[in-house]
């Protein structure tokens, strides 16, 4: 099996359906579909079981949490290549065959590919792509603005050295971001390389929430995804001592007090809610005991 492709899913089987659809187009067939049914009915399940597909290994789940759906999925994984796949997002045909192009053209096996994002709802890039690194390495800076998990094709190799992902790191988890980033940061401190490639395409719908001035599901929303960010900068900087990440750590902030001081232009309701989530994540994060993220600290 050269492909395992996981998919971690809650109540989405609406938009689960076309992404099957795209995955079960792909040109390059070697692959399979690992999903992790989290959902609280059987809608899920009901669409499998109509697709007949043997590609499809379907799993349910009574546990909540991304990091946890996917570090789930990797038991049954069969691949030499993992991608992280969204329910939400509709994958190029020849999205593994590129991906698979790019890979063996690295002669260097320590390779992560990072595909590109079209946003369908803003009709924008899905991240902030940097176009004139088009099939070479990012830095630390690049990847952690623009290596969504959407996009990402890792050897199953890296699990094996890095350990999975961390379970309070992600959507459902006590820090709602940043668990892909955590998972490439600890990567490339075992000379990993994350390569940029705009052949491997999807399309991803990124909704923007709104803001009012009282709290409401929007604002919760930011709040949670910057104390995953936080909480991310704790890990790695603070506790893990990479000091490779304290300029885009103070860029970050420069941005933080620029908008605060920008009411005029910035929406203060959601910089608020930025600044407090990202301030409680940077607070809370702890390691468990005995936790490591690199063997030399070992």
């Amino acid at each position: 099996m050269r492909f395992s492709l996981i998919i971690g899913t809650l109540n989405r089987a609406d938009t689960l359906g076309s992404c099957l659809e795209s995955l079960l187009k792909q040109s390059f067939t070697d692959y399979e579909i690992i999903i992790i049914d989290q959902s609280n009915d059987d809608l899920t399940e009901k669409l499998v079981d109509s697709l007949h597909s043997e590609k499809i290994i379907y799993k349910r789940v009574s546990f909540k949490g991304l990091s946890k759906a996917r570090n789930e999925g990797l038991k049954y994984a069969r691949g030499d290549f993992l991608c992280l796949i969204d329910d939400d997002a509709y994958y190029n045909e020849d999205y593994l065959s590129n991906a698979l192009r790019v890979i063996t053209e690295e002669k260097d096996k320590k390779t992560i590919v990072s595909g590109y994002i079209f946003d369908t709802v803003n009709n924008r890039d899905f991240a902030k792509y940097d176009h004139t690194r088009n099939n070479q390495s990012l830095n630390t800076i690049q990847i952690i603005r623009t290596c969504p998990s959407a996009a990402l094709i890792i050897p199953i190799q890296v699990m094996v050295e890095c350990g999975a992902f961390d379970e309070k790191l992600g959507v459902g988890a006590e820090y709602g971001a940043g668990e892909e980033t955590d998972l490439l940061l600890r990567a490339i401190q075992r000379d990993y390389h994350v390569i940029y490639s705009e052949s491997v395409k999807l399309k991803h719908p990124y909704p923007i929430p709104e803001y009012s001035t009282s709290t409401d599901n929007g604002n919760n929303k930011m709040k949670y995804y910057y104390k995953g960010i936080g909480a991310l900068y704790k890990k790695h900087l603070l506790l893990c001592k990479e000091y490779n990440l304290a300029h885009p750590f103070l860029v970050l902030w420069t941005k933080f007090i620029i908008k605060y001081l920008l009411p005029f232009r910035y929406n203060h309701v959601r910089v608020r809610c930025e600044i407090n989530g990202f301030v409680e994540g940077l607070k809370g994060y702890t390691l468990e005991s005995g936790e490591i993220v690199h063997e030399d600290e070992a």
